[in-house]
C-alpha cells in the first residue's frame, strides 16, 4: 500500500473526483472587476449606515435657522 499526498475528501468527505472537467478559472478581468464592486460596495460603511439610519435630508432648523 503506497501512502500519496492527495487528499481525497474535502471537508464535508465528498470525493474531488466529481469535479466538472469543463470547470474553468475566471479571468484577470473579471477577478479585477469583482474585486472592485466589493471595494465599492464596502467603502464608506459607517457612513451609508450613518444615512441608513438617520437620512441625507436635512433638518428645517438647519435649511432655515431659528424662526422666534
Amino acid at each position: 500500500m503506497a501512502l500519496t499526498c492527495e487528499f481525497p475528501f474535502d471537508r464535508l468527505g465528498s470525493s474531488f473526483a466529481n469535479l466538472n472537467e469543463d470547470w474553468k478559472m475566471a479571468s484577470a478581468s473579471k477577478i479585477t472587476e469583482f474585486r472592485r464592486k466589493r471595494k465599492e460596495s464596502k467603502a464608506g460603511k459607517k457612513r451609508k449606515a450613518k444615512n441608513r439610519n438617520q437620512g441625507t435630508t436635512r433638518s428645517e432648523k438647519e435649511l432655515f435657522g431659528d424662526k422666534e
